[in-house]
């Protein structure tokens, strides 16, 4: 069903209570998801992104409760990736007036997706559609009565053809060079629910960025508990968008210098943020209002390596001596006042691994020696998280070995190639540790801790 978010505007997504794993099996979704679609209603009804294929018709049951289809205007398509633009030849075979508006590497995404049910060649109608779009630039608008949309290009946030809608109030309608419009064959549908100085206006939909992967029945950021609505948020970000920290910091600078007021950020995946407006909060509800620049504050500490100062404990073992060290390591860190956490790999989920790092400052690695080299699955979260190339670590490694070492050097190499400042390693272990090596182990401990807290600049964990 649908769900209004303010004055004509509207939720027509879907949400999948059943996903567990997405980008294929590189994240898991132990929470689902929803793939959010907007409908906005006024004189040129307007889509914004649609869901997966397989979800169309769930989706269109929502349009039609609303408006019937066939009277949608444009559809937007802020990202040609298929969760996202799963449905866009769908929705443009049920609304064929509809004019699709996209940025110019989101019209190639598309093509290359949909191949010949859209026509390679813009000039070739296929008998689905004719491939044709609007393609728009920043700055450029579009008028669909008594809003008007504008267009912020967003390439890299997280894909080349990535865009942000901007949904001004109708009263700080922006100024801007419009997009070329074009008429209808027939006179638009009148929809009148736009009102001039609509404070619930003012959002931003920028598709996948500020979103989670969370499936809920709720729509708003505060009616969800805030510790879980943060801690994917965070995931979301260090497992997906954290390669792109520094164009992430560019782009929040460039729409904040635009000075625009955004009431509200529409996400693509997971609840919508909201600023207090003066509606009255749900009976029995006891969350606040989650304000948007939270999120935004977020997403600039996150892409500057701004942390809690906090140590990660990463490792696998074979017969329980690296473990014996990482709970020594641990035992040092704790005496300095600093958190940490340990995670054994594979046990503990990769992509939860990857969000605790983001959000601390200090990752120790360690692993027993195997064919000269570090174990495969610890193997395989460093590899992953060299793409991914997290800000602000400090870190070291540690194991053991039996007649011949070969893991701490492998671990340090690529560490370096994570973006993380490598420190001098705890020295490695023969088979299983003995007392004086966990004192060791306890001591160089307490030094990172010290480390880290100089890294962080303050003298005991905030």
């Amino acid at each position: 069903m649908h769900y209004k978010i303010a004055d004509g505007i509207y939720w027509v997504g879907v949400v999948d209570w059943d996903i567990r794993n997405f980008h294929g099996f590189t994240y898991t979704t132990s929470r689902g998801t929803t793939y959010n679609a907007y409908l906005i209603v006024d004189e040129k009804p307007t889509l914004i992104d649609t869901v997966p294929q397989q979800f169309y018709d769930e989706m269109l049951a929502n349009i039609k409760e609303i408006i019937k289809p066939e009277e949608i205007a444009y559809l937007i398509a802020n990202h040609g990736e298929l969760d996202h633009s799963g449905s866009v030849v769908n929705i443009l075979k049920a609304a064929p007036k509809a004019k699709l508006v996209c940025s110019t590497h989101c019209q190639g995404t598309l093509k290359r997706y949909f191949g010949s049910r859209l026509g390679r060649d813009s000039a070739v109608a296929t008998q689905d559609y004719q491939f044709d779009p609007q393609v728009v630039k920043t700055g450029q608008s579009i008028k669909i009565g008594k809003r008007t949309l504008k267009f912020i290009e967003a390439p890299m946030l997280h894909w080349p053809d990535s865009m942000f809608t901007y949904l001004p109030a109708v009263a700080l309608a922006m100024a801007g060079a419009p997009a070329e419009a074009l008429a209808s064959s027939e006179p638009p549908a009148k929809h009148g629910s736009a009102q001039a100085g609509d404070e619930t206006d003012a959002i931003l939909f920028p598709n996948d960025a500020f979103g989670q992967h969370i499936a809920s029945s709720a729509r708003f950021a505060d009616q969800i508990d805030e510790t879980v609505l943060m801690d994917e948020a965070a995931k979301y970000f260090a497992n997906i968008l954290a390669p792109f920290g520094s164009l992430i910091v560019k782009k929040i600078e460039e729409v904040q210098k635009m000075n625009i007021p955004i009431n509200m950020i529409a996400p693509s995946h997971g609840l919508i943020w909201r600023s207090d407006s003066g509606v009255p909060p749900q009976a029995g509800r006891t969350h606040q209002r989650i304000n948007p620049g939270k999120i935004i504050q977020s997403y600039l500490d996150w892409s500057k390596g701004e942390t809690n100062g906090g140590v990660v404990i990463v490792y696998e073992t074979m017969w329980g001596g690296t473990a014996k060290l990482a709970r020594a390591l641990a035992d040092g860190i704790t005496a300095e006042g600093v958190k940490v956490n340990i995670y054994q790999v594979p046990g503990t989920d990769r992509s939860d691994i990857i969000k605790e790092i983001l959000l601390n400052r200090g990752l120790l690695v360690g692993s027993s020696t195997h064919n000269n080299d570090m174990l495969p699955n610890l193997a395989g979260l460093l590899y992953d998280l060299s793409g991914l190339r997290i800000k602000g670590k400090i870190g070291a490694a540690f194991g053991c070995f039996g007649w011949a070492g070969g893991a701490i050097e492998a671990i340090e190499e690529e560490l370096k190639e994570t973006t993380v400042e490598v420190v001098n390693a705890l020295p490695g272990v023969k088979f299983s540790p003995a007392p004086e090596e966990i004192a060791k182990t306890v001591e160089f401990g307490k030094d990172f801790a010290r480390r880290v807290k100089a890294k962080n600049g303050t003298s005991s964990q905030k």
